[in-house]
């Protein structure tokens, strides 16, 4: 069954993770290392027809951008993707020619709103969600490619902002200002966006892929690079946060990147994929995946193998395994029912 051959493949990871000897706290050593493994996740719509996806993890939504409508899916759970049932439509929203689009979280003063890029105009459409109300528009002077949002803030990306006679990128940054946003600033002039543009968890940073380069690192409000990670793609590349890391991803590689952060030079895990594109972030589940022609999601083993245990075995597990290494930084033998009991955990 799908379900046990999942939980197999946990174990083999943890197994692996566990044979390094250099941790302590099985929870803490899945946050550091960031292992995974890739599950199927069964969609009712064709996945590769997104052009985006994001969630609104306050209304427990996962949001698919298509050419032609927006579907509003039920956001999965651990449990959703270890039984693998197919994921539940919740609304599909009539909106035509989107091709990018960000949700307001919920410490923004304007919350559960998503911001939809027009392929073929000149606005941010903004929605109300779980309904999808028209409550306006972000005015632009010209054909918006890419939003991000966090807190107050939102930054839109698009072409021939500044100059009319140079097809460059602009990226204007918003603030909320009672029910809607006003424009602040031009954070970036006349560079060229091909991939993914987000905000760091902290709203302090920009993040996006400029394609043929790494992803660069720019503070949101002057514009002025701070650092920049990643692999150089020949094509653009997809980017976003997850948990502690950043993940970043080349269908032309077939590889899925997580780099410990905005400024590691090496990244801590590999996963190859035929052809990964977007990424999405699952609270509390994992890290989502347009392939081809498979919809993955990259969970933790630890995740899994503890999800149907009580929070009491979870804390006795870390507590045997930290029993079973402290005499090794003594130079001292494991009791032999401590060390059973460590391996047995383990498996």
């Amino acid at each position: 069954m799908p379900g046990t051959h999942l939980m197999d493949r946990c174990r083999e990871a943890l197994s692996v993770l566990g044979g390094t000897g250099d941790w302590e706290d099985p929870r803490a050593a899945k946050r550091d290392t960031l292992v995974t493994v890739p599950v199927m996740v069964l969609c009712p719509t064709n996945h590769l027809t997104w052009s985006h996806a994001c969630t609104c993890a306050s209304l427990q939504l996962l949001i698919t951008i298509e050419h032609h409508r927006v579907v509003l899916f039920k956001l999965p759970t651990l449990a959703d993707v270890k039984k693998g049932p197919e994921m539940k439509v919740v609304r599909i929203l009539d909106c035509k020619l989107m091709k990018h689009g960000a949700v307001t979280d919920g410490d923004s003063p304007i919350p559960n709103r998503l911001l939809l890029c027009e392929s073929q105009g000149s606005h941010v459409r903004v929605l109300g969600l779980p309904d999808g109300t028209e409550e306006g528009t972000l005015d632009l002077f010209d054909v918006p490619s890419f939003v991000a949002t966090r807190g107050d803030k939102v930054a839109v990306a698009a072409s021939g902002l500044l100059d009319k006679s140079y097809s460059g990128w602009g990226v204007y940054l918003y603030r909320a200002s009672g029910t809607g946003w006003e424009r602040q600033s031009v954070v970036l002039k006349y560079f060229p966006l091909d991939g993914d543009l987000v905000f760091t968890p902290d709203g302090a940073d920009l993040v996006f892929s400029p394609g043929r380069f790494s992803a660069r690192v720019v503070d949101a409000s002057t514009g002025l690079l701070r650092d920049s990670f990643g692999p150089r793609l020949a094509y653009q590349g997809h980017v976003t946060p997850h948990e502690s890391a950043w993940a970043v991803s080349s269908e032309t590689q077939h590889r899925v990147w997580l780099y410990g952060g905005a400024s590691a030079s090496a990244p801590v895990q590999s996963t190859e994929l035929r052809a990964p594109g977007i990424l999405v972030s699952v609270p509390g589940v994992g890290l989502l995946v347009q392939g081809c022609p498979m919809l993955d999601m990259l969970v933790n083993p630890w995740d899994v193998l503890t999800s149907t245990m009580s929070p009491v075995r979870v804390e006795w597990m870390g507590a045997v395994a930290r029993a079973s290494l402290r005499p090794a930084l003594f130079g001292l033998e494991a009791p032999p029912c401590v060390a059973m009991q460590s391996v047995h955990c383990v498996r």
